[in-house]
């Protein structure tokens, strides 16, 4: 009898995105159900930068998952991945739709300018109004900031 040895099979889908930023992601697929009659060896990660229209490798891994990073902010990419063996490689598994390149909220507005609402010699209440935009994530604190009369710098004194 005779024993088949070939390159593996693709990667099973779907090859999810997550955790996108402005400049990397997480990849994560399964293995393939066929390892070609040789043991997995690892997996070839490529990205395709819709600007340069060329698939580029970004890695290796020995598990069905990476950290992506380097990408370029704005930009449109494509990831496929692809299961090697002493035999080969197999065919890719290719994302089914593009991934932008931004962070997943943008930073708020400025709030309103601050009033003082009361004061005594060692401290000043103040009052202000939120932000018209929070840039789409809760906004977590303000930072408060003073500076002397005549002094070139603020100085921070206060986070609430």
């Amino acid at each position: 009898h005779c024993i088949l040895v070939a390159a593996p099979g693709k990667p099973k889908g779907p090859l999810k995105v997550s955790d996108v930023t402005k400049n990397g992601c997480k990849l994560k697929w399964d293995k393939p159900e066929d390892d070609g009659g040789k043991p997995i060896t690892g997996y070839v990660v490529e990205k395709l930068d819709k600007a340069t229209g060329r698939w580029v490798p970004i890695g290796k891994t020995l598990e069905p998952e990476m950290d992506v990073k380097g990408l370029q902010e704005g930009h449109e990419y494509q990831f496929r991945v692809k299961a090697v063996n002493e035999e080969g490689d197999s065919e890719p598994l290719e994302t089914d739709r593009l991934t932008v390149a931004k962070n997943p909220f943008d930073i708020p507005g400025k709030p309103g300018v601050p009033d003082i609402v009361d004061w005594d010699v060692d401290r000043v209440d103040l009052k202000w109004e939120a932000p018209k935009s929070n840039g789409g994530a809760p906004i977590t604190g303000y930072i408060i900031e003073k500076k002397e009369k005549f002094a070139s710098s603020w100085d921070e004194i206060l986070t609430t």
